[in-house]
């Protein structure tokens, strides 16, 4: 798997740090903080797959042409 850096993703997570709105987490706290599988469903709901995108600094460029066009990977 080869996985390159999503620009409109990192743009996206210097953005919410310039605003504070980040979790400063200890080590492997992270899952503390994650998101409920029903808030996720919500945001998707609101924002499409597109906005849920920008959640991943990473993306799969093995990943279908399909998928990466839709936003999805």
């Amino acid at each position: 798997m080869t996985v390159k850096l999503d620009k409109r993703a990192f743009g996206h997570a210097k953005h919410l740090i310039r605003d504070g709105k980040v979790v400063k987490d200890s080590r492997d706290d992270w899952s503390e903080h994650a998101s409920a599988t029903k808030d996720e469903n919500a945001f998707l709901d609101k924002h499409g797959h597109a906005g849920y995108s920008t959640w991943f600094l990473g993306v799969d460029v093995s990943a279908p042409a399909h998928l990466l066009a839709s936003g999805v990977w």
